[in-house]
């Protein structure tokens, strides 16, 4: 999502029709079932392998490596991409969707949406981050919904996707050891 594959077309569209469909209706009741065996997006999980059980990723064909795209963001520029308060941007996605998943919060939806927003000329050049309503501490939630709002600067170099798997969490002979999740 966001400025690695173009906003709002092709892949960019397919992983949000995913993730939109995961986090709403069956998909996410199935999910804050698993609240009471498995916590998905605590401290102990990361965003690609969890992306990975759940089945968002990239499936349709492009003309870039979409697939290695979407797990490089997850992966590598999430998790080190800050709002400026400190809070890593892969640590305020968990944080929501950990609240989503929660079945005390009474959440139906997850609605995710990317913008691009580059920097002025001269300016740094400010990192992926989530809109401010969607910070751990000040989460926004309408009626039962959570809207994910993620701001995205210029787009991911693909010549950094050189020795970046496909998949995640292959071992050496090609075998997943992750299993997806079973959704409705």
């Amino acid at each position: 999502m966001g400025a690695l594959i173009p906003i709002g077309q092709g892949a960019d569209a397919e992983i949000k029709s995913l993730l939109n469909s995961t986090f709403s209706a069956g998909n996410l009741k199935a999910l804050q079932a698993l609240w009471a065996t498995e916590h998905l997006f605590d401290g102990n999980h990361t965003l690609h392998r969890v992306a990975y059980r759940l089945q968002c990723y990239p499936k349709g064909k492009y003309t870039e490596a979409s697939r290695a795209k979407w797990f490089y963001f997850l992966r590598t520029t999430l998790t080190v991409a800050a709002d400026g308060n400190g809070i890593l941007t892969s640590d305020a996605i968990k944080y929501a969707l950990d609240y989503a998943q929660n079945p005390v919060n009474n959440i139906e939806r997850v609605i995710f949406e990317a913008v691009e927003k580059k920097a002025a000329p001269g300016t740094p050049l400010v990192p992926h981050h989530l809109h401010p309503d969607n910070r751990p501490g000040s989460l926004q939630v309408h009626g039962k919904t959570i809207h994910l709002l993620l701001i995205c600067p210029e787009p991911l170099d693909s010549r950094l996707l050189h020795n970046d798997p496909v998949l995640p969490d292959v071992d050496g002979m090609g075998n997943s050891v992750e299993q997806p999740l079973p959704l409705p």
